[in-house]
């Protein structure tokens, strides 16, 4: 069984810090594994970096929150749940996905599409679609990587 996309873990998070602790990322991280049952097999899941994907894929979500003000940083590496946070597992207790978020104020720009690409490309235009919004940045890079290396062999 795959491991959910990044934004699958967001209502977790928030379920986590819902008792309004701050916690350390690995904390939180830990919680939200823990909570969403992820199996051995999930948790063994590594990038082509190292790196286990359900960490990388938890701290996205946890990432995303804290661009969209439903998780606040205190200070470095500890956060708590905001207020809107509150009202977002209160309004969406079924589940956050990317869709809901990418609607409010300080979703990063890199993923609405409101950058103006024309701007900043370096190669010829290309003709694939926008992200795939299942995917986190880290899991994109990674599979790049993975075509790229196929393509080579």
């Amino acid at each position: 069984m795959g491991l959910p996309a990044f934004d699958k873990f967001m209502t977790p998070i928030l379920r986590v810090l819902s008792n309004g602790q701050t916690l350390r990322r690995q904390q939180i991280i830990d919680r939200v594994a823990d909570i969403t049952r992820l199996t051995e097999q999930q948790r063994a899941e590594k990038l082509t970096s190292g790196d286990p994907v359900y960490r990388n894929r938890i701290g996205w979500g946890l990432s995303y929150l804290t661009s969209i003000k439903g998780v606040e940083r205190p200070s470095r590496g500890h956060y708590r749940i905001t207020s809107l946070g509150r009202e977002l597992l209160t309004k969406y207790p079924e589940g956050l996905n990317d869709d809901i978020i990418s609607k409010m104020p300080g979703y990063p720009e890199s993923r609405s599409g409101r950058k103006n690409y024309a701007r900043t490309k370096m190669w010829e235009p290309t003709t694939h679609k926008p992200q795939d919004t299942e995917l986190s940045p880290t899991d994109q890079i990674d599979q790049g990587v993975n075509r790229i290396n196929n393509a080579l062999e």
